[in-house]
């Protein structure tokens, strides 16, 4: 029956093998081949293009493990110098390649590459483009299309070739490089230029370029033996000949009379000293290799970045002997070919393999000589091993697995262990203090003497005063932690594999000891941590990363057990912080959002630190700021933290009630200083109402009375009577106390009210009031009546420092408005003496004052009426004299029109009042 079975799954498995086989031969029958253009810039036969192509497709074919078709176009533009440009090639390729799906093509050359990106880009347009055997700087890959990618060789080719040749001749007096007549020729007799002239020690510089071949042969014959010659290039004559330059370099190095150097590996063997080259198997095995890279990503995924090839320096050994060069003089790790061996070189392996037949015969005699002994000290280590494995399974029982409170009884144990396996008479286990002041802890072992037992003690310190002893340090994390003293009362030594092992012992030692350690670091952390804590007095939470409160302190406990709810609670710990705020928003609690999105922010690491101000009555109205900072922990979190500031607060606004006061107090000496102007002011109204009314009473009395001319003068009492109005509500604003009112400001407006009312304080003075306004409103956010004092106070003290002037200069004082898109200037300009370099420091301090009498009060009222404005304040000396302080405050972008707003009329910017 068993072999029924065994018959029927071998004849199942076939079946499956054979349906298997034949369903997937159709399928790999279609899959599409990977087709690759190869499209070189020369002929593809040349030696170097072949021994570049064929790594290149055996990697292809090793990487891509499927079927692939290679593709291959020789451009030929050496001898065909303007057919890249021609349309009739473009044709070609389109008419030849129209249907065929290439995935990937590949230019070799420079000129092939521009040809592929540019004649060829909507023909492949889907395909990737990487390029092979180019070189910088005629390739730039940052101009390069995002679908092209390649290997690039330095621009520095020449250099490095120079360079060797330098070495090899040191006596060297010219270098000559040789060039064909084509413009790849030119262009490689450049670069060889420009390699030979960066190198440290520079030669002069002989060209041999553009002549035919039979003229550069009998140049390069007549060439002095100390001259370096340099092969740039050679594909077409001075008559038009095309050539390979790998068909004419053995010519021309059995033509040359001095050394040659070339860059192309291809070369070297030919009759060339060698030269740092290219090798281009190499070069083409690298370049397949990052074609499968190209084919093999993932759809999406960008191209691999453009690499850079390296070369290697070569030299033939032949033209070295040739021209009695020196290879020791070689770069190192130049690789040099054709060497001929010597004798030695030739039989080495020989004379070796005797050498070490005979060296192994005498080795396996000495080895069965020694086999006794040996196996002898093989044994005696094995029992050794044994005692030292059982110790540390000891050790390890005693000092590792036992809990910290147990460290000292389990340090005992692993004394006296170590003692009984070291052979030692005495021991002692010194335990370092873990803090400065603290006192060392001696644990000692004593072996036992007449049938006692083996004790420890922690008082002792006594040791045998004679015999052997040896230390072993206890060292954990870089940190010596403690000592290991062993005693030997008889005077035996201690073998090194003895200390080695007593070595790896102490470390089981040094393990648990640092493990208590740490121990209880981590529990007094802990403590310190409850304790600190508990003693704040600020409310302090933490959260975890999901709004979680998993720690609080006691403060925060006290005003949580305050709370409506009769639930037994420990500081809402558990509970989740931003479901609380959310619960709060349902009831119509908006702060609730804005701290809930703030703690939110700062768990999500978005922002940090959120800050939040409220209030609470409790009974009494307080203040609090709530403080949330993100928690230095890998998986994150959050401290809020609520802090009373009701102190600072009220300290606040007793500050600004006494700045308001002081103020008010700066204005009523305002006033008082300007009793004059304002009794001018309103006598001139007055007067002129007494008049105009005497008048008009004697033109009503008249027969027939005179309505029209009475009529006029009535209406012009009515505007004198509104002036006076205007002066004395002027006057009444500047003396009532109130709260600033925040309106929207014009400056101008601002000025020409205070100018109305120092005019006659300047003629009093002999000062001249000039006024220049800025064309355009600056519009300001403030109090209308601050501003009008702080251009008082800046205005009179420029009429004080211009009246103190010398007699013999123009005393004015000048008042200009400035402004800009974003900011308003007023600038007040004195004629006086300017104000020193000592007293610049202290002018906006308190009670700081260069008048005799003054309180020092002026300036520091302008400074917290500006810094209240959001603005700034400063002070300088003006280069023709006198001083000039300059306020600058933010503008109203867009504001809207003043209401009941007059503009005086203002025939210019500069204009005098006074």
């Amino acid at each position: 029956m068993a072999r029924l079975d065994d018959v029927r799954n071998v004849l199942l498995a076939a079946v499956l093998l054979t349906a298997v086989g034949v369903s997937s031969a159709p399928a790999q029958d279609a899959r599409r081949p990977t087709r690759i253009l190869l499209l070189f810039q020369q002929q593809a036969e040349t030696a170097p293009m072949v021994e570049f192509a064929q790594p290149l497709r055996r990697e292809v074919l090793h990487g891509l493990k499927g079927p692939v078709e290679f593709y291959q176009e020789s451009l030929d533009l050496d001898r065909f110098p303007d057919h890249e440009a021609s349309p009739r090639l473009q044709n070609y390729f389109e008419n030849k390649y129209r249907g065929v799906d290439v995935d990937v093509v590949v230019p070799v050359g420079g000129r092939a590459l521009q040809f592929a990106v540019g004649s060829l880009a909507n023909l492949f347009s889907r395909a990737p483009v990487v390029f092979a055997l180019n070189a910088a700087p005629q390739t730039n890959p940052a101009t390069l299309p995002s679908n092209v990618t390649g290997r690039l060789g330095v621009a520095s080719r020449f250099g490095p070739t120079f360079e060797m040749a330098r070495a090899l001749q040191p006596d060297a007096e010219r270098v000559v490089i040789v060039g064909g007549a084509s413009s790849a020729d030119s262009t490689s007799v450049d670069a060889a230029v420009v390699g030979v002239a960066g190198t440290k020690v520079p030669l002069p510089v002989q060209l041999l370029t553009g002549m035919s071949l039979d003229t550069l042969l009998t140049r390069l014959h007549g060439l002095p033996r100390r001259s370096i010659v340099i092969f740039a290039n050679f594909r077409r004559d001075a008559l038009g000949q095309v050539f390979d330059p790998v068909d004419l370099i053995a010519t021309m190095t059995r033509a040359s009379s001095a050394p040659m150097y070339t860059q192309l590996r291809s070369y070297v063997g030919e009759g060339v000293v060698g030269g740092f080259v290219l090798k281009f198997d190499d070069e083409g095995a690298r370049t397949g290799r990052l074609i499968v890279r190209v084919l093999s990503r993932r759809p999406g995924e960008p191209l691999p970045p453009v690499e850079l090839f390296d070369k290697t320096f070569v030299a033939d050994w032949r033209a070295l002997r040739r021209f009695d060069l020196d290879p020791r003089r070689l770069p190192a790790g130049t690789e040099i070919l054709f060497r001929e061996l010597s004798l030695w070189a030739r039989y080495r392996a020989a004379v070796l393999m005797a050498v070490a037949v005979i060296t192994l015969q005498l080795t396996f005699i000495a080895l069965l000589l020694l086999e006794r002994q040996r196996r002898r000290r093989a044994q005696a280590e094995l029992r050794e091993q044994s005692a030292y494995e059982q110790t540390i399974a000891r050790l390890t029982t005693d000092a590792v697995r036992h809990a910290p409170e147990e460290a000292p009884q389990a340090l005992e144990d692993a004394l006296s262990h170590i003692a009984e396996y070291a052979g030692a008479s005495a021991a002692a286990l010194v335990q370092f203090p873990e803090t400065a002041l603290g006192v060392p802890v001696r644990l000692t072992w004593e072996a036992p003497t007449n049938g006692t037992r083996p004790s420890t003690s922690a008082l002792s310190s006594s040791h045998p005063a004679n015999g052997s002893r040896l230390e072993i340090p206890l060292i954990a994390d870089g940190a010596r932690i403690g000592t290991l003293e062993l005693h030997r009362a008889n005077g035996a030594g201690w073998p090194a594999s003895l200390i080695r092992r007593l070595d790896s012992a102490g470390e089981v030692i040094a393990s648990a000891m640092a493990r208590s350690r740490a121990v209880r670091t981590v529990r007094r952390g802990e403590e310190l941590n409850r304790a600190v804590l508990a003693s704040l007095s600020t409310q302090i939470a933490i959260l975890d990363n999901n709004g979680t409160i998993i720690r609080v302190n006691e403060a925060w406990r006290r005003v949580a057990a305050r709370g409506p709810s009769d639930e037994p609670r420990d500081g809402f710990v558990g509970a989740n912080y931003l479901e609380e705020c959310r619960r709060a928003e349902l009831r119509g609690c908006d702060e609730a959002r804005m701290i809930r999105e703030g703690i939110e922010a700062v768990l999500q690491r978005r922002a940090w630190p959120f800050r939040y101000e409220y209030n609470w009555s409790d009974p009494v109205p307080r203040w609090y700021e709530l403080f949330v900072d993100r928690l230095e922990m890998s998986e994150g979190g959050a401290i809020v933290t609520h802090f009373d500031i009701t102190d600072r607060r009220l300290a606040e606004r007793h500050a600004d009630e006494t700045r308001r006061q002081v103020a008010h107090m700066g204005r009523m000496a305002l006033v008082g200083e300007l009793a004059a102007t304002i009794s001018h002011e309103l006598r001139q109204p007055l007067a002129a109402i007494r008049v105009n009314a005497e008048v008009g009473t004697r033109l009503l009395a008249a027969n027939p009375p005179d309505v029209g001319e009475a009529r006029e003068i009535f209406e012009s009492i009515v505007g004198d009577d509104v002036r006076a109005v205007e002066l004395i509500e002027g006057v009444r604003k500047l003396l009532r106390k109130e709260e600033p009112v925040m309106t929207i400001v014009d400056l101008n407006q601002v000025c020409r009210d205070a100018m109305r009312l120092l005019q006659h304080d300047a003629v009093l003075r002999g000062v001249r009031l000039e006024l220049g306004l800025a064309p355009q409103r600056p519009l300001v956010a403030g109090d209308q009546v601050q501003l009008q004092q702080l251009v008082l106070n800046l205005a009179i003290n420029g009429l004080e420092a211009a009246g103190a002037s010398a007699g013999g200069t123009e005393r004015s004082v000048v008042v200009i408005t400035k402004r800009d898109p974003d900011h308003a200037e007023i600038l007040v300009h004195d004629s006086g003496h300017g104000i020193g370099i000592d007293v610049q420091p202290h002018l906006f301090e308190s009670f700081f004052s260069t008048k005799i009498g003054g309180l020092g009060l002026g300036l520091v009222i302008v400074r917290s009426i500006v810094e209240r404005h959001g603005g700034r304040i400063a002070v300088e000396n003006h280069p023709l004299g006198g001083a000039v302080f300059r306020v600058r405050l933010p503008v109203i972008a867009n504001a809207p029109p003043l209401a009941g707003a007059a503009m005086s009329s203002v025939p210019g910017n500069d204009v005098p009042v006074g």
